[in-house]
């Protein structure tokens, strides 16, 4: 019974480091990608380590939107300053 107990809790252990692992890899990949859209436009990007999911959401929003440039840039940097 000790056996089964420890094997489940190893198991349990396991899967949710690679959850976290997964969820660490999708965070980098999109703020990389984030950080490739906001050169583009010429936007800050020093500050992108510091965004909430939240914001980087709202960044995406904006980047899939139809405004011109300019007008992306002015309303990231207004995101990014909340």
């Amino acid at each position: 019974m000790k056996r089964n107990i420890l094997a489940i809790a190893t198991v349990a252990a396991l899967a949710s480091g690679t959850a976290v692992q997964a969820m660490e890899t999708e965070y980098t990949m999109l703020t990389g990608a984030l950080y490739n859209a906001l050169d583009q436009i010429d936007a800050d990007t020093t500050k992108l380590g510091d965004l909430s999911l939240n914001q980087i959401a709202q960044i995406k929003a904006v980047l899939d939107g139809t405004d011109n440039d300019a007008k992306k840039k002015q309303r990231i940097e207004t995101i990014m300053s909340k």
